[in-house]
């Protein structure tokens, strides 16, 4: 699950993956989001190194404001 933008979602429906992947990296203005369709494979190890990467950028630039 990604976050879209609204009009974005409603225009790719239920496509398949590969039409929607087209149009997000195209279309979308949120960046995280695009970096998830940049992704060539969804192995486990890939998985997990997003997650580390969320989570790092949650806490410098969310969660540690000084």
């Amino acid at each position: 699950m990604v976050l879209l933008d609204s009009d974005l979602n409603s225009s790719i429906g239920n496509n398949i993956f590969s039409k929607k992947k087209d149009v997000v990296q195209k279309k979308s203005k949120i960046i995280t989001t695009k970096k998830v369709f940049d992704a060539v494979s969804w192995a486990e190890e890939n998985i997990e190194k997003r997650t580390q990467d969320i989570i790092k950028i949650m806490y410098s630039e969310i969660w540690n404001k000084d």
